[in-house]
């Protein structure tokens, strides 16, 4: 298979609908669906599952939230934050860890691309990914979990974990496949219904000596070791997602050109329509205190690939 997406895919999209609803066949079908255990978790999100390779996701529900961060925040140190409300209409699946590296190579074979992490290392996440990699695994999960593919192409250059770069890419209407988060999901899972710094309460120092208290337990920041950790070493925040701020920073789906956000209330919010630079979140191992909140945003060029740059994954709640 030299090209993964093409147009096409809009025609066999169609295909695939019938066979899933002929089949009963869709992947929420093949898992478990389980409470969260714990008052705390159950008290923001309503379950999770575990798909075919082991990545387990937690179920968000449709709510609102306020975006965005307080200008006296400790830590904030741009004008690219400003406060909004936000409106997520749907419910959601959001990966519970990164994606780890087992977990690339199990759809990432050796026939469909490489992985590009600078160290080896199963329960760590995988990094050196740009951002067609990570969407490009996506496909290949969806592909294998019989759902429809959501990112469309027109040619790429070469395969995932191999400076892989894709030409006029879109979302493929109607697909219910997995796919990078969008910024406003991202931000609402990682607060899990707080309003403070982190999700753990706001910071009380921006400096590396000491660690600030309340951040070292849920992030690896500060490079306090030279590469980044096993994944869920760290407490989780209310919905049992792990390391969503520190160990490594995460792409998100959204064009942003570097503006503010409007202050008006929104709703679904994906960001810039086109654009060079992608949204990246979350803060890494080797990031310092005021990169490791939950509103800090940056951009990356979508080809740009670094040895803190991971992500996961998103995928329709279907009842």
């Amino acid at each position: 298979m030299k090209k993964f997406i093409e147009r096409n895919w809009l025609l066999l999209g169609i295909v695939y609908l019938f066979l899933l609803a002929s089949s009963n066949a869709i992947a929420h079908n093949r898992v478990v669906v389980v409470p969260l255990g714990g008052s705390q978790l159950q008290s923001f999100c309503q379950g999770s599952f575990t798909n075919s390779v082991g990545m387990t996701f937690s179920l968000l529900p449709a709510g609102t939230f306020t975006m965005g961060s307080p200008a006296d925040e400790l830590g904030r140190d741009s004008d690219e934050e400003t406060q909004h409300q936000v409106a997520l209409t749907e419910s959601f699946y959001m990966q519970t860890t990164e994606v780890t590296q087992v977990q690339w190579e199990a759809v990432i074979t050796s026939s469909r691309g490489s992985n590009p992490s600078s160290f080896s290392g199963e329960g760590h996440p995988v990094i050196g990914v740009n951002w067609y990699d990570a969407a490009s695994f996506a496909n290949w999960l969806s592909f294998d979990e019989g759902l429809i593919p959501c990112y469309g192409y027109d040619t790429c250059s070469s395969r995932p974990g191999e400076n892989l770069s894709c030409t006029n890419v879109t979302l493929v209407p109607g697909c219910n496949g997995y796919r990078l988060p969008t910024e406003a999901q991202w931000e609402y899972a990682a607060r899990a219904g707080t309003n403070t710094a982190t999700y753990n309460g706001n910071l009380t120092s921006t400096t590396c000596d000491p660690l600030d208290s309340n951040l070292n337990k849920i992030a690896w920041f500060c490079a306090t070791e030279s590469t980044p950790h096993f994944v869920a070493w760290k407490k989780p925040n209310n919905c049992g997602l792990y390391d969503m701020l520190g160990n490594v920073e995460e792409w998100c789906q959204d064009w942003w050109d570097g503006s503010d956000y409007s202050p008006e209330p929104q709703t679904n919010p994906t960001g810039d329509a086109t654009g060079l630079s992608r949204v990246v979140r979350g803060g890494a191992y080797n990031i310092i205190v005021w990169g490791t909140r939950s509103a800090y945003r940056k951009k990356r060029a979508p080809e740009h690939v670094w040895g803190n740059l991971g992500f996961r994954l998103v995928l329709p709640y279907r009842q």
